[in-house]
């Protein structure tokens, strides 16, 4: 029996994100694929629902630790966790590994954000990231990419071994498929407060998401075009973000025709995405940009920005824009806002693009990674 330890604390997290939902799509195709291995999944936080529960080859392992200075549980329970388990690999998914970890690592490092887009506000983050990615770089066997431009980051920026690094392309959510009720489209409209037509933007707290220079692009959209679409903002937290962006649509005359709205529940998501005339995900950079997978699930013509991965993962499936310049933001939204052949041409190519991707695929390269690893 191989038994490999996750380090699961996204994936139990109360608001699972991107990385915790891509783990619990990943590690249940893994388990499936390798019934004769054994997947102990350490958290620190009871879930709201069972997860792999008809998957008894994979076990979820609570284990607590009062208190975060230091860090101790990542630093010290997690790794003494997996070797007095008799664990043979410890995959650590999210940036950051243990210093010690005891047993054979595998880290996924999904961008150098903090390093590539560095916050004003919070100087010292990116001197901390580095030291965290680094010493991913030095302490682990194996090393996952979820991009080839992540796995180039790596190497030009932090000195990686390339042959140490293994790309892994992630897959759509596994729920996200287009919905057509339109009674649910309705209530999702009533729900986020939208009338009609409107487009899709994923934002949030880290300046990399662009949200300001979205707005500015959507401001430079000619007043016909836009008086018939609002431009809903989701995952805008914490209430004072949402509190600026509101008053920056203000005083760009655009207040009408936006919604900014907090965190939305993941089975919101195809609905949301459904609905909407596009999704613009015009980010500075990205590790991989799941969003524009999940938009080419639910048929949504996709705006995105050329550079970073996004070209590497929309391919020519996509309206790309230079995520600097709010006119080149404009110009492709109003692409898709008017032209219907170019939005029925760019969800024919989102379907076969999809293709590509898939958790059994994902699966079969961290099955390899790990086997590597051994």
């Amino acid at each position: 029996m191989i038994r490999i330890a996750l380090d699961a604390r996204t994936l139990f997290s109360t608001r699972r994100r991107g990385t915790g939902k891509n783990l619990l799509d990943l590690y249940r195709e893994l388990a499936r694929q390798r019934p004769d291995w054994e997947f102990l999944l350490f958290h620190h936080q009871q879930p709201a629902e069972p997860l792999f529960a008809e998957q008894p080859n994979v076990q979820p392992r609570y284990i607590d630790l009062p208190g975060t200075r230091w860090n101790l549980w990542e630093e010290l329970r997690l790794p003494l966790a997996a070797k007095l388990a008799g664990v043979r690999v410890l995959h650590c998914p999210a940036n950051s590994v243990p210093r010690f970890p005891l047993v054979p690592l595998v880290s996924t490092i999904h961008d150098l954000i903090p390093l590539k887009v560095i916050d004003p506000d919070q100087p010292a983050e990116a001197a901390r990231f580095r030291t965290r990615v680094l010493r991913c770089v030095r302490v682990a066997r194996r090393i996952i990419a979820v991009s080839s431009a992540t796995k180039q980051d790596l190497i030009s920026d932090l000195g990686a071994d390339g042959e140490k690094i293994d790309v892994l392309t992630w897959a759509a959510d596994a729920a996200c498929q287009p919905v057509r009720d339109e009674a649910l489209l309705a209530a999702i409209r009533s729900r986020y407060m939208i009338n009609g037509r409107y487009g899709l933007v994923f934002s949030g707290r880290s300046r990399r998401k662009n949200t300001a220079g979205i707005l500015r692009g959507w401001a430079q959209v000619p007043e016909s075009i836009r008086r018939d679409v609002q431009l809903l903002l989701i995952g805008v937290e914490p209430a004072e973000q949402r509190q600026q962006l509101e008053q920056l649509t203000e005083n760009l005359g655009i207040a009408a025709q936006c919604r900014v709205q907090g965190f939305a529940p993941e089975e919101d998501i195809p609905a949301l995405l459904s609905g909407a005339e596009l999704l613009a995900f015009c980010s500075l950079y990205e590790g991989f940009g799941l969003p524009i997978l999940d938009a080419f699930c639910c048929e949504t013509p996709v705006l995105t920005s050329s550079l970073s991965s996004m070209p590497e993962v929309a391919g020519d499936a996509a309206e790309y824009c230079d995520p600097h310049q709010p006119a080149s933001i404009a110009a492709g939204m109003m692409r898709l806002l008017t032209e219907p052949a170019r939005r029925a041409e760019l969800v024919k190519l989102g379907r076969e693009r999809i293709k590509r991707y898939t958790w059994q695929r994902s699966a079969e390269t961290v099955g390899r990674v790990f086997e590597r690893c051994l």
